[in-house]
């Protein structure tokens, strides 16, 4: 049974998610958008509680083995690595009429989409920390660390 205000909430952040990024991309050429009280407003809460419900609505499986987290890694990752390759491919073709080079290119496929990106990172964290080993936390720690150095 589909929850009418979990449907309402989610379209609802949708809609923040392109304002916000309208008024980003159009309004202003620089980061003066940071100075923009909507644009600060809707930062403010908008992809928290879009997390919150993402979580609240994945589903659980109290048997994760590697199987599902393949399964829910390729959900996640053929998609966006597609998404990237096209959007690269028709930038270089459009628009800079030149193949990026190696350093943009992982530029490019580490801050692009970076939601999806984020997705990866907590499913493979609760594959950590569901199958309960020793090292978990240096694990998570080390990966963590990845994660946030990729995205400097």
């Amino acid at each position: 049974m589909r929850d009418e205000l979990l449907d309402i909430s989610r379209g609802s952040l949708i809609f923040l998610v392109v304002l916000g990024h309208g008024i980003q991309y159009t309004l202003y050429s620089n980061t003066d958008f940071w100075e923009d009280p909507i644009f600060k407003l809707i930062y403010m809460f908008h992809m928290p509680v879009f997390v919150y419900i993402s979580g609240y609505l994945a589903p659980f499986d109290s048997k994760f083995s590697l199987r599902v987290l393949f399964n829910r890694l390729s959900r996640l990752l053929l998609p966006l690595l597609c998404w990237m390759l096209l959007y690269i491919g028709l930038k270089s073709f459009f628009i800079t009429h030149d193949l990026p080079s190696f350093y943009m290119f992982i530029s490019i496929i580490s801050s692009s989409l970076w939601y999806l990106w984020v997705l990866v990172a907590v499913t493979i964290i609760f594959f950590i920390v569901q199958i309960g080993t020793r090292i978990a936390g240096i694990i998570i720690f080390i990966f963590s660390w990845l994660v946030i150095w990729s995205l400097h």
